[in-house]
């Protein structure tokens, strides 16, 4: 089963606090969510919850170097919905904590190194991904190009796979899975006059194998997942939608 999604989400951020050491606390909230295309099985799945996203806050605490250190927030679980009479079983999710916390780490992103071409540096970065297992590597960036006062930041996802210990989406019991990146990588733009960045992007593309159990049955399912994340930073919320 082949499913497309694509959302826009229009976020403001807003520094509650700043500590001595440089250190903040900060709140994101949605201002605006739109579906912008969609299947017709998903579409049902995730079209409400996109709706009720507006007025959602979340809170962000950053270290002097401007990593997220902790990020709080309700977001929406997977879902996992029969068809066709139990014969088939669709799973979808949007943006989960560990999503989110990355989109805002590269949002606040700042150099580790001097502005000189051909740095490289590397952080290490873990993902909770739930039922279905988690991540553990390192992020290696890269200083690949200027133009005036905007560098391009390019990174790499350096990633192991730990299978899950067991869990569940709705009525499907995971009971094992296996999974192996086939493209992470993605690339920040920063605008050293103001300080921040300005524009990033990323692609997550995995392959992998669930091992589950629906209603006494045993089954596996393969899996292809392609992520994209386009994310602009702007001074104002005006005419961004």
């Amino acid at each position: 089963i082949v499913s497309m999604l694509q959302y826009r989400i229009v976020s403001r951020f807003t520094v509650k606090k700043r500590n001595e050491d440089g250190s903040l606390v900060v709140e994101q909230k949605i201002e605006w969510a739109k579906l912008l295309q969609a299947d017709e099985l998903t579409k049902p799945t995730v079209a409400g919850t996109i709706e009720r996203m507006p007025g959602t806050t979340f809170k962000l605490e950053l270290s002097p170097k401007m990593d997220v250190t902790k990020f709080e927030g309700v977001m929406a679980d997977p879902k996992a919905t029969a068809f066709g009479g139990g014969l088939g079983m669709q799973m979808t999710s949007l943006l989960d904590r560990d999503g989110w916390k990355e989109l805002a780490q590269a949002t606040f992103f700042q150099m580790d190194q001097p502005l000189k071409l051909g740095a490289k540096w590397s952080k290490p970065m873990t993902h909770n991904w739930g039922s279905l297992g988690s991540w553990s590597g390192r992020v290696h960036y890269v200083y690949a190009v200027r133009q005036a006062n905007l560098h391009k930041i390019a990174y790499g996802l350096q990633l192991k796979y730990k299978v899950p210990a067991g869990g569940a989406v709705g009525l499907m019991k995971i009971t094992g899975a296996t999974f192996q990146p086939q493209q992470a990588e993605g690339a920040i733009f920063f605008d050293s006059v103001k300080g921040k960045v300005t524009h990033a992007e990323e692609r997550f593309r995995v392959k992998g194998v669930i091992n589950a159990n629906l209603l006494g049955q045993n089954t596996m399912i393969e899996i292809e997942e392609d992520q994209s994340f386009l994310i602009r930073i702007h001074d104002k919320l005006d005419a961004v939608k």
